[in-house]
């Protein structure tokens, strides 16, 4: 049995087409035209390179500087320094942390070849002084 097709009222269009209306509105506001400035997305710059939220931000913000409507480059720049320096700050102390604990373990080395000398050292005295007993 073959399907019937009835014909669409305006009423219909009318509807379809605010549907579409609403979706690329939705869209829009979603995934603006400025996102795509210079043929990229900056999210697919950021995941491409498997950037950290700090890194990822600075892009973003250096990206859309000045496109987006109501905000000025120096804000988004602003906001990008913002970033930059709290990664910056992260990653030095990630660094004083790694040698610090470099230079804690160096000291536990060291700390243990004595410890690992001085009981050699004490049991040879021990057995010198057993050897002079038994003489």
């Amino acid at each position: 049995m073959s399907e019937v097709k009835y014909p669409v009222s305006e009423a219909d269009e009318a509807a379809q087409y605010y549907e579409r209306q609403k979706q690329l509105k939705q869209q829009e506001q979603i995934n603006p035209d400025y996102y795509k400035a210079g043929g990229i997305e900056a999210i697919d710059f950021i995941e491409a390179h498997s950037l950290n939220f700090n890194l990822g931000n600075v892009i973003k913000y250096i990206t859309r500087a000045g496109l987006k409507q109501g905000e000025d480059r120096l804000t988004a720049l602003t906001k990008a320094k913002w970033y930059l320096d709290r990664e910056f700050l992260r990653e030095k102390s990630i660094r004083n942390y790694k040698l610090i604990k470099r230079q804690h373990n160096y000291t536990l080395y060291i700390l243990n070849q004595w410890l690992d000398y001085t009981t050699r050292f004490l049991r040879g005295e021990a057995e010198n002084a057993a050897r002079c007993k038994t003489e």
